[in-house]
């Protein structure tokens, strides 16, 4: 299935900025104002105080408010070519099912439009009730007992549908894709690129047919700790954003990443607690390597497209550097070796 995310511009391997990166919408993305972020909540049926919290994320605009009742949302403004209006619909319609059936997830509000996305200055967005919790500091022994009949129950309701919107994992999409989206961005140094160009060929090659052996289903897709805040009532999920069509491996590798002897004790808890609601097949732990392998990839060009981000720029300043693009090449070829 194809990625259903638009390419922000042509072809080139001028090394040029992205002209589709200067849409008029894009230039609100980046300078969202206050009286933008307060008529979008409108929409919501909300007036908030002025007060703003900017939340830590790269990929969207992300605030904090509180409503003149004191009570406490969160504003998400979608990159602009993300997603699409269906695709944040499917994310949104697969949270509210999550949260029918006793997951621990916060959907957010419908609008006054009748939709979950609304859409302001060309921006889409979406109004989440706050979440209490924080992010665990580390997995440990408890939280993987606790997490892996959770994921479990994302995972029953995951197989029930199928996404049309979204993308499903795999080397055409977080391979080839990528790999056309570097290409078009012409960001990678020429003398970099012929050598990273035949490592991803190499490396989508040898994956080309091993993802067809096994079943995918709606995944939360970016599961590491970051996404799971606890408090005193347990874990809660957020951050849908990634939401693919996968294996379900993809969730229990992006949430215990490790390769030493404590992660795979970590990983045994999660798969018993697990095992204990829905069945896992053992045999996709075979794809957690490959899955790491293309995710190199698939950050790689998404680091390239957002690089003209001022956001971007202050967290990778060298992206455009020869050095940078040594290390992403050392460590796709040490990740290949482990193939």
């Amino acid at each position: 299935m194809a990625d259903p995310r638009n390419l922000e511009g042509p072809p080139t391997r001028s090394g040029a900025s992205n002209p589709m990166l200067e849409t008029e919408a894009t230039r609100y993305f980046y300078d969202l104002t206050p009286e933008r972020i307060f008529d979008a909540f409108e929409q919501a049926g909300l007036y908030i105080q002025p007060t703003l919290r900017w939340m830590n994320s790269l990929e969207n605009r992300v605030i904090g408010v509180e409503d003149d009742e004191g009570e406490r949302w969160v504003g998400k403004f979608y990159r602009p070519g993300r997603w699409t209006m269906e695709a944040l619909e499917e994310e949104h319609g697969f949270m509210q099912e999550l949260f029918d059936a006793d997951v621990p997830v916060r959907p957010p509000l419908t609008l006054d439009t009748g939709s979950t996305v609304g859409e302001i200055e060309g921006i889409l967005f979406t109004v989440f009730p706050h979440q209490l919790g924080r992010m665990p500091d580390e997995i440990t022994l408890d939280h993987a007992n606790e997490l892996g009949g959770l994921v479990a129950r994302i995972h029953q309701v995951g197989e029930k549908k199928i996404l049309h919107h979204r993308p499903t994992i795999g080397p055409a999409t977080w391979g080839e894709e990528s790999l056309d989206q570097l290409e078009a961005e012409g960001v990678v140094p020429l003398r970099q690129w012929e050598p990273y160009h035949d490592l991803v060929l190499d490396l989508i090659d040898r994956l080309e047919d091993i993802f067809d052996d096994f079943k995918t289903l709606r995944v939360h897709g970016d599961l590491h700790r970051g996404n799971i805040l606890w408090s005193s009532q347990g874990p809660s999920f957020v951050d849908f954003d990634d939401l693919t069509m996968g294996p379900a491996v993809q969730d229990l590798w992006m949430l215990l990443p490790g390769r030493d002897e404590d992660d795979w004790v970590l990983k045994e808890a999660f798969l018993r607690s697990y095992e204990k609601v829905r069945p896992f097949d053992r045999e996709e732990l075979e794809l957690v390597e490959p899955l790491r392998a293309l995710k190199f990839v698939r950050h790689a060009a998404w680091v390239a497209r957002r690089r003209n981000d001022p956001a971007f720029l202050k967290v990778f300043p060298e992206v455009e550097t020869e050095s940078y693009w040594n290390r992403e090449l050392r460590d796709l070829q040490a990740q290949l070796q482990l193939l």
